[in-house]
């Protein structure tokens, strides 16, 4: 019964490739694994090796310092548009006068 590639082969097959400097290619890779396993699989377990471990967790106090930079953009953020209201309802009723004197 034939063995089936493990993720850990491939791993290991990878590091004697990159060891001796050889580019770690799939045909280099299934050539390393004697040739076994599929191109599809290769293709598969090769991408999750090479993949980015998993992002590192945020600290409280960085969600902290995030939350409250947050709450300062969008408070700075109300005020300009406050400002921007301010100015178009003014608009509005120069236009509006300047209607009515027409």
């Amino acid at each position: 019964m034939k063995k089936l590639l493990s993720k850990e082969d491939v791993e290991k097959a990878m590091a004697e490739l990159a060891a001796k400097g050889r580019k770690i290619t799939l045909a280099t890779l299934h050539a390393a694994l004697g040739n076994r396993g599929s191109l599809s699989t290769l293709v598969r377990l090769k991408a999750e090796i090479e993949a980015p471990s998993a992002s590192p967790q945020d600290s409280e106090e960085a969600l902290n310092a995030f939350r409250q930079v947050w709450s300062l953009a969008q408070t700075e953020a109300r005020k300009q548009q406050d400002v921007s209201i301010a100015e178009l309802q003014e608009t509005l009723r120069t236009l509006a006068t300047e209607k009515d004197v027409a």
